[in-house]
């Protein structure tokens, strides 16, 4: 299995990873955006698998998009160009982010906060600090008064 699907062409692969920004490290692998990564990217790392998935989904260019745990397991060095990645891949599309980096929640429009799959409450993360005491103990953000 390659970067993308076999059939998409080579400029539509270039200008999906150019609008997300990898392409440098894309161009790093041993075939650029032609390389073979193997059964579930097991030739590449999470980071890079992460910014894989993006730009798949910039290929596909969909209206809504869910990405679920974008920067689980994503190493260091890589963390800076997934986030970019992934703001970019949320202009002009509404997307849904399962995080569970605080990192994460502050860059929202507006956070869903569910306990158990029911919502609990919702709107921006500063404003979920200091209204929600669920939230902030989520965070470690409580605090008591002596």
């Amino acid at each position: 299995m390659g970067l993308f699907r076999p059939e998409t062409s080579e400029t539509d692969i270039s200008k999906a990873v150019s609008d997300l920004g990898p392409e440098e490290r894309f161009g790093q692998f041993p075939d650029g955006l032609l390389t073979q990564v193997d059964a579930r990217g097991a030739r590449i790392s999470a980071g890079e698998r992460q910014l894989v998935s993006l730009s798949r989904v910039a290929l596909v260019n969909p209206e809504v998009a869910i990405l679920d745990e974008s920067l689980s397991n994503v190493d260091p060095g890589t963390e800076a160009l997934t986030v970019r990645a992934m703001r970019r891949l949320m202009q002009g599309r509404t997307v849904i982010v399962i995080a569970h980096l605080e990192a994460t929640a502050q860059r929202a429009d507006s956070v869903a906060f569910l306990d158990h799959g029911i919502l609990v409450t919702q709107g921006r993360h500063d404003d979920l600090i200091r209204r929600s005491s669920a939230y902030a103990r989520l965070w470690g953000q409580l605090h008591y008064e002596s």
